[in-house]
């Protein structure tokens, strides 16, 4: 198997966090600066705390994670890419070709509406329906951004992929070799 690094914008992930980690910081600033209500005491505002340090410790999980898990995996049966809080796991098999090209801008993938991702501030990652009605992947956030699109019965038809031109060309490689792919072994014939 083997293993790229999909390139991630660092200033992409810090607004990012910034957009998530904003709000619980205002929300602190709320249960310390609000009057209390008739019959709340001191231990509500404990508690409240509590709460958002709980939330925040699960986005911080999730920040980290976004941060540290960006892969492609390459072998003779199976692409993997792991991104983020998403992974999308293609066999080869079920891809007869795949065509691909490079992006200049967003307008120019499709996409209409998010599944299951996140996208803010340049950063993709995730699910999404493009204006086909097509399932596509997104893996990026960073230029160069190329779109894959896979045909043969993927359930995922396209992947939208910041990469880098070694990376495109092992997947090129990859998609060829699914124009001959392994056929699982045949009954025997009769005699």
């Amino acid at each position: 198997m083997t293993k790229y690094d999909i390139p991630i914008s660092s200033k992409q992930l810090f607004y990012l966090a910034l957009l998530i980690l904003l709000p619980l910081a205002l929300a602190v600033a709320a249960v310390f600066w609000a009057p209390p209500k008739p019959g709340h005491g001191k231990s509500d505002g404990v508690l409240a705390l509590a709460i958002i340090g709980v939330i925040a410790i699960g986005i911080s999980g999730m920040l980290i994670t976004a941060a540290k898990r960006h892969v492609l995996e390459l072998s003779q049966n199976l692409l993997v890419v792991k991104h983020s809080l998403y992974t999308l796991t293609l066999q080869r098999h079920d891809v007869a070709s795949a065509s691909i090209r490079a992006v200049s801008s967003l307008d120019q993938l499709g996409m209409s509406t998010r599944k299951n991702g996140i996208a803010a501030f340049g950063y993709f990652s995730g699910w999404f329906w493009n204006t086909q009605g097509h399932l596509t992947f997104c893996a990026f956030s960073t230029l160069p951004v190329y779109l894959i699109t896979f045909e043969g019965s993927a359930r995922c038809r396209q992947l939208a992929l910041g990469a880098s031109p070694e990376m495109i060309r092992s997947i090129e490689a990859w998609s060829h070799a699914a124009d001959c792919p392994i056929a699982p072994a045949a009954a025997p014939a009769p005699f």
